[in-house]
């Protein structure tokens, strides 16, 4: 997690493409279809908050109303008093933690600092957290679980960056070794789009860097989808195999997703079914597919 505030978003860190990330010209989404606001000025609280709920929720004349309320809140109880450092917004357009609590909360959201156990319990189980919230210095980046996965929709990268739930521990961890703060948001997330839809979903998890590599190990009888070793009692032969008599070795998370989505299942059927067939006891498994074949036959599949 390099990017610590603005400034060290130097014009010589350019993206991939040689093009400093600007969001004034580059669209608002990501792989997939997936939302990604990327940075203008120093509005990454606005970016940080969109990107986490997948739309357009929050802009700048609704964080600033906000933080007009809570100055006016504050002047009141320190007797009229100015606020310190210029209030809760900044002339730049960088909003503090008061502000982007305070309109989280306006929404049913809550937002909670994780530290010591509760930064264990809440990684312990990532199935049910939905968000989180990182900042440091300058800059606010959010996290986001959708369906079974997650992308890091820091505002200052090109491409949103894809993990496993598998990997939630480890990179919140290491946000906070390196002197993030890191905040769990809870609440009724709105609806989005690739939460109901496994093809954008899968083009989403592959267009953001991390393809999970399915590798064809066997094509006898006997094999089911969930990758399982060659069955004994039907060494020729015989039902029980959800990809039609294609097997596979695949990559246990990938299976866990297939299990409860019936259209992801359905497309790594497709991407077996061209498998030559075994003899009853191969002397050695044929060649994996390459991942560009395997690719293509994925997206084949869903349309």
């Amino acid at each position: 997690m390099p990017i610590q505030s603005i400034s060290d978003f130097a014009p010589g860190d350019d993206g991939p493409e040689g093009d400093k990330v600007d969001g004034t010209k580059l669209p608002p989404y990501g792989p997939g279809g997936i939302y990604h606001e990327k940075q203008i000025g120093a509005l990454c609280a606005i970016h940080c908050m969109n990107n986490l709920m997948q739309g357009p929720h929050f802009d700048e004349m609704q964080l600033a109303e906000v933080a007009q309320q809570l100055d006016a809140e504050e002047r009141r109880l320190l007797g009229g008093s100015a606020v310190d450092s210029g209030g809760n917004v900044r002339a730049d357009g960088f909003f503090n933690v008061q502000v982007i609590r305070a309109a989280l909360q306006f929404r049913g959201f809550s937002m909670d600092l994780l530290k010591g156990e509760h930064a264990k319990e809440a990684t312990a189980n990532p199935a049910k957290q939905r968000g989180f919230i990182c900042n440091k210095k300058e800059h606010w980046f959010a996290l986001r679980r959708i369906g079974e996965e997650w992308f890091d929709l820091n505002s200052c990268l090109r491409t949103p960056k894809h993990f496993t739930d598998s990997q939630l521990a480890s990179v919140v961890n290491e946000a906070l070794t390196e002197g993030y703060s890191v905040f769990n948001v809870v609440g009724k997330f709105p609806p989005c789009d690739l939460e109901t839809n496994s093809k954008k979903l899968l083009e989403a998890v592959q267009g953001c860097g991390h393809f999970r590599q399915t590798h064809v190990l066997y094509a006898g009888q006997g094999h089911t989808l969930s990758g399982g070793p060659p069955s004994s009692a039907a060494p020729g032969g015989g039902g029980g195999s959800s990809t039609g008599g294609a097997s596979s070795a695949i990559d246990p998370e990938l299976l866990a997703a297939a299990e409860a989505d019936p259209d992801l299942a359905a497309a790594i059927a497709a991407s077996l079914a061209d498998a030559p067939a075994a003899a009853a006891a191969p002397a050695a498994p044929p060649a994996a597919e390459s991942m560009d074949e395997i690719r293509r036959k994925r997206l084949a599949r869903f349309g």
